[in-house]
């Protein structure tokens, strides 16, 4: 009698560890889905409460949990929305080329450590790729090597001497302007002028930097994840550099992380 309870108990202890395993694999799936459908059809913070009432509903039916508070819910995604960005450490893992000592200017010398550089970068591989530029006297930068190394980067930070955030930019922006510069004497119109990419590397050369840096699209560690998201959905930009109070630059964060950090609260809660 004695053996048969404790084989039950094992049965039970059994199940409920396949069940909680089961959730955690549905709630990631969830998770998953939710942000593309989120980021694909780029809906508003508000969306984000449709799709935990959605999964609300789909953990009473699979017999989850036997009900679910509406309200309460709401109010832990305003608790979550609030929470601060607090460390690095919640930051979007990124590739930063300052994790390679060489690549410190796009001169005409550095490209004979692309090789090198193109094989860490496949070891490493990141949806954010940054290429970090920081002012240093005596550095030269030199348009055509700066559009090869362009190529396999998404984001371009300029720093100061300090390691402040000067301004950021897209490279495929950088990319573009570059490429139409040179389309002009195919075309029949020879550039009689600097183009806006050569204006461009030299100011790199003499610093400030102009055109066309993005100044104040920038995140500040300890704001919330809802001022994050506003700030994202009314510029528009939705991966960010990132500041410190000194306005050190810290890495970049992106919809996908605020939205996952967001539904795991959520989730982690029930």
């Amino acid at each position: 009698m004695g053996e048969n309870k404790e084989n039950q108990n094992k049965r039970k202890s059994i199940r409920e560890a396949v069940n909680k395993r089961k959730s955690i694999i549905e709630a990631v799936i969830f998770i998953l889905i939710s942000i593309i459908i989120i980021k694909e059809f780029k809906l508003s913070n508000e969306s984000l409460l449709l799709a935990l009432l959605i999964f609300g509903i789909y953990l009473i039916v699979s017999g989850r949990i036997r009900q679910i508070k509406f309200k309460d819910m709401e109010i832990m995604l305003k608790e979550s929305q609030l929470k601060p960005l607090g460390s690095k450490e919640s930051l979007t893992k990124s590739f930063s080329s300052e994790d390679m000592p060489e690549i410190i200017t796009t001169s005409k010398d550095s490209l004979a450590k692309l090789p090198g550089f193109l094989k860490k970068l496949q070891e490493n591989p990141k949806n954010i790729r940054v290429l970090v530029i920081k002012h240093k006297e005596g550095s030269i930068y030199e348009a055509n090597a700066l559009r090869i190394y362009l190529q396999y980067f998404t984001h371009v930070v300029f720093l100061d001497k300090e390691g402040k955030l000067n301004g950021y930019a897209n490279a495929i922006d950088l990319i573009n302007i570059f490429d139409s510069s040179k389309l002009f004497p195919l075309l029949g119109a020879p550039i009689t002028h600097e183009s806006d990419f050569e204006k461009f590397v030299n100011s790199l050369n003499t610093w400030p930097i102009e055109y066309p840096l993005l100044i104040k699209t920038y995140v500040v560690l300890g704001m919330s994840r809802k001022q994050i998201l506003d700030k994202m959905s009314k510029t528009g930009y939705y991966t960010l550099p990132v500041v410190g109070d000194n306005f050190e630059y810290l890495g970049f964060i992106n919809h996908e992380t605020v939205i996952t950090q967001i539904l795991n609260d959520l989730y982690s809660s029930e």
